[in-house]
């Protein structure tokens, strides 16, 4: 029987300052993977077991060492520290989901409850194996134009057909790179979550308000974005999913 043996620390909130790169905030979670932990669970024997705890400190200390300003490289430069430092692990997947904040001035910020950047990573001793970046939670309301009608009746349905009705929708976004080190690397090649995020809206905006032919349920509107998203000029290399 194949086991995969993996553990972990999650939710390891980071907050890094620096006078010229500003603030850098998110939480990242961490899950190692490796057959050399299985003494661990067999025999009780954990030399080769690196304690969650010391997972949440390395990852200050990697936030303090970090020399960039995206939380795409920080992911990558966090697996490739921990992969150097310990080689007993094999590979290792990470989340880390962004913490905005509002800057109004050099020195003076606030924290969004809003939409944020994320990034999943799976690096191993050979280099990356996966990336995919994202812009999750993204809240559009759209006040008229929208139907719901020609649905499933039965004796079970008292909903009634509506025409024209506001529409409120929450919207994950997720891309990937035709080349992995674009994305990670700060410089032109990689794609902004927010820069995705403000394409997205400018979209809506630019949209023609059809209000004589409404859409007629969820499926029109994201399917339009979804094209109107891909038609977008492409930037460095990446590819819209």
């Amino acid at each position: 029987m194949k086991a995969e043996i993996r553990y972990g620390k999650h939710e390891v909130s980071f907050y890094r300052t620096h006078p010229t790169r500003g603030l850098l905030a998110g939480r990242v979670s961490v899950d190692v993977f490796g057959d050399n932990f299985m003494p661990a669970y067999t025999e009780g024997d954990n030399r080769d077991v690196v304690a969650t705890d010391t997972m949440k400190n390395f990852v200050y200390a990697a936030a303090l060492e970090y020399p960039g300003a995206s939380h795409e490289g920080f992911a990558a430069f966090l697996g490739r520290r921990f992969l150097r430092t310990y080689p007993q692990m094999q590979w290792m997947r990470l989340l880390l989901r962004e913490i905005p904040f509002a800057a109004h001035s050099p020195k003076l910020l606030s924290p969004l409850d809003d939409d944020y950047g994320t990034v999943e990573i799976e690096i191993a001793q050979s280099g990356l194996r996966d990336l995919r970046c994202g812009r999750r939670n993204l809240r559009l309301v759209k006040l008229t134009g929208s139907a719901f009608k020609d649905f499933a009746r039965d004796a079970y349905t008292t909903l009634p057909e509506v025409s024209d009705r506001p529409l409120f929708i929450y919207l994950d976004v997720h891309w990937r790179y035709r080349r992995m080190e674009d994305g990670v690397d700060d410089s032109a090649a990689r794609i902004d979550s927010a820069a995705v995020r403000d394409a997205i809206m400018r979209l809506q905006r630019l949209r023609p308000r059809r209000l004589h032919d409404p859409t007629r349920g969820l499926g029109p509107p994201a399917l339009h974005l979804s094209r109107r998203a891909l038609a977008l000029p492409a930037h460095g290399g990446w590819r819209r999913r």
